[in-house]
């Protein structure tokens, strides 16, 4: 279902609120090639999706909903919940498809991996070990190939992080983002020249 949706159309039909996510490892896009003219053979061929109606989640749901019904191998019936019921359902593991929102890891592939470890499907996570293991013992690791193994492996699809703007005054200097996009004022600063030109251009114009 992954690769039947092009992520960067509804991001900029939402004006790049949200930024696509191809990776729950890094912001690195994997490349699948082009599969939309794949002939599929699906085992299934109708889901429902669960979503709460909070924004833009309605929105990204029907576009979802559109690309993937699009050439008619797959049909989608959009399920609205409530925001609790949709929480029990993913804890429960009660359903085939959810829109949901969970935290991203970019801190590289081997700490995404053990910071996910308890949710990958057993047999990846086995064959993750063995990469990793690799890697430990100083020989070659395939990161490409460990990175798709924990995609696969995860019962969600990364599709989107939430994009914000920020109005930041020049003379702040010393903050940054950090992964969730909330901004650390841990060593914070303020430029001091340009702080005290402009309250002498405040006294100036009040005399």
């Amino acid at each position: 279902i992954n690769n039947l949706l092009d992520k960067d159309i509804i991001s900029a039909k939402l004006n790049e609120c949200i930024s696509p996510v191809h990776s729950i490892c890094s912001r690195e896009k994997i490349e699948y090639g082009n599969l939309t003219d794949q002939n599929f053979s699906f085992t299934k061929q109708e889901f429902n999706l669960f979503f709460s109606n909070y924004y833009p989640n309605k929105f990204i749901a029907e576009e979802i909903k559109q690309q993937i019904e699009k050439d008619k191998k797959i049909k989608i019936n959009l399920v609205e919940i409530p925001l609790i019921e949709l929480s029990k359902k993913i804890d429960n593991r009660d359903y085939e498809l959810a829109l949901s929102i969970t935290y991203r890891c970019i801190n590289g592939i081997i700490p995404t991996f053990f910071n996910l470890i308890g949710i990958i499907k057993e047999d990846y996570a086995d064959e993750i070990l063995q990469y990793i293991d690799f890697f430990y013992k100083g020989k070659e690791f395939d990161a490409s190939k460990v990175e798709s193994l924990i995609n696969d492996g995860l019962p969600f699809i990364p599709l989107f992080e939430i994009g914000s703007f920020q109005l930041i005054s020049e003379e702040l200097y010393g903050y940054h983002l950090d992964g969730q996009g909330i901004i650390s004022f841990a060593g914070i600063n303020i430029k001091q020249e340009q702080a005290n030109e402009k309250r002498s251009k405040e006294k100036e114009s009040c005399t």
